[in-house]
C-alpha cells in the first residue's frame, strides 16, 4: 500500500493550500479528507461531521480554497499529473505510444452563470455546466489521464484539442486518438490532419451522411466524403442489428474499428472517473469546483499508478485502497477497525 501513500505525497509535494500560521489543522489534514470524499463518493460535510475532532469542517476547507485563484488550481495540480505520469513512466508504463481517449465532460451547475460555465442541453435539471476536456490512455489495461483542461464560454472545441494535444505529446507518443462524436466538427478533422495525428470518432448522422449510411448494402464498407469543405472517410461497420459510422484516417481492417473505439469504454474520463473515485460538492464557486475536479483526476491517476504496479492491471485492489484509507482514518481518530 505504499503507493498509495506516494498518491497522496505528490499531491502534498505540489499543492499548497493558503493556510494561516494559527490554522489548527495541517495541509495532510485537509488532503485525508478530500481523499476520502473521492474514496467514499461523497460530500464534504458528511466525511467532516463523522470525524469532527480528527479532521477539518467542510466549511474551513472551503475557507482556504476560495483563497486560491483558478490558475493556481491548474498550475498545481499540472505538476501533480506531469510527475505521475513520468513516475509511471520510469517504472516501465506508458512505454510504448498510446491510444487516447479524448473526452468533454459536463459537471451540472445550479448557480448563476459565471466565467467557467457553459450553457448546453438540458441535463440534471440545469442548462449550465462546468465542462472539461480530458484526455487519458486507455490501453493494456493502463489507465492515466494525462490532460485536464477547462472550458470557457468562449471556447472553441477545437483551440482546447490543439492545446490538450500539445501536453499530451510532452508526457506521451501518440498512437490514436479515440474522440466523442462532440468532435465530429470540420476544424477539428483539419486541426487533426495538420498534426498528422491518427483519430477515429464516431460520425454524426446529418441528411448527407444518413443518406450514404441508407444506401449502403454491404459492411463494412469505406466512402470517402466532405465536412463542410473537409475531406473525410466514413466506415460504416455493422455491430449486431446496428449500423455504427465512424470517420477515421487510420488504415486498418475496417471491422477493427468497433473494436478499437470499444476500448474507450476501459476507463470514463474526466470526473466520471472509474471506481467511484470522485468527491461531491454543491459549492457555487469557481475555484472550489475546479479544485475538487482535479483533486479526483491527481487521486484516481494515483490509484491507477498503484494498481498498475501491484498487478499490472490484472487484479482488482480498489476494495483494498478503500479499506486502507479508510484504516488510516480510523487511525487518525484513534479507533480501532470495525
Amino acid at each position: 500500500m505504499n503507493e498509495m501513500t506516494q498518491a497522496l505525497s505528490l499531491i502534498r509535494k505540489h499543492v499548497k493550500l493558503p493556510l494561516g500560521k494559527n490554522c489548527h489543522f495541517k495541509q495532510n489534514d485537509f488532503f485525508w479528507l478530500l481523499a476520502l470524499m473521492n474514496t467514499l463518493n461523497t460530500f464534504a460535510e458528511g466525511v467532516s461531521n463523522a470525524f469532527r475532532t480528527t479532521l477539518p469542517q467542510a466549511d474551513d476547507l472551503f475557507h482556504h480554497l476560495k483563497k486560491m485563484t483558478a490558475t493556481d488550481v491548474q498550475t498545481q495540480f499540472n505538476a501533480v499529473i506531469k510527475e505521475n505520469i513520468r513516475r509511471a513512466r520510469r517504472q516501465g508504463l506508458l512505454g510504448k505510444p498510446a491510444w487516447l481517449a479524448v473526452d468533454v465532460t459536463g459537471d451540472p451547475y445550479y448557480g448563476k452563470p459565471n466565467a467557467f460555465t457553459r450553457g448546453g442541453e438540458k441535463k440534471a435539471g440545469t442548462h449550465w455546466f462546468y465542462q472539461y476536456l480530458t484526455a487519458a490512455v486507455v490501453q493494456d489495461g493502463q489507465r492515466f489521464v494525462i490532460s485536464v483542461l477547462p472550458f470557457t464560454p468562449l471556447d472553441a472545441i477545437e483551440d482546447v484539442l490543439a492545446e490538450a494535444l500539445i501536453e499530451c505529446q510532452r508526457l506521451v507518443r501518440i498512437e490514436c486518438l479515440l474522440l466523442d462524436k462532440g468532435f465530429f466538427t470540420a476544424n477539428v478533422v483539419r486541426l487533426l490532419e495538420s498534426k498528422r495525428l491518427e483519430y477515429v470518432m464516431p460520425a454524426i448522422l446529418n441528411k448527407r451522411i444518413a443518406k450514404l449510411k441508407k444506401a449502403a448494402s454491404v459492411f463494412p464498407v469505406t466512402l470517402e466524403t466532405e465536412l463542410n469543405g473537409v475531406p473525410i472517410r466514413l466506415v460504416f461497420v455493422r455491430e449486431g442489428e446496428d449500423v455504427l459510422a465512424f470517420c477515421t484516417n487510420r488504415l486498418c481492417w475496417s471491422k477493427k474499428l468497433a473494436e478499437y473505439y470499444g476500448w474507450r469504454w476501459g476507463i470514463e474520463t474526466g470526473f466520471r472517473v472509474t471506481d467511484g473515485v470522485q468527491a461531491r460538492t454543491c459549492s457555487r464557486s469557481v475555484v472550489v469546483r475546479l479544485f475538487i475536479a482535479y483533486f479526483a483526476v491527481a487521486f484516481y491517476n494515483g490509484l491507477q499508478l498503484a494498481k498498475a504496479l501491484v498487478s499490472r492491471g490484472k487484479t482488482p485492489i480498489a476494495l483494498a485502497l478503500r479499506l486502507f484509507v479508510l484504516m488510516q482514518v480510523f487511525a487518525m481518530a484513534g479507533w480501532s477497525p470495525p
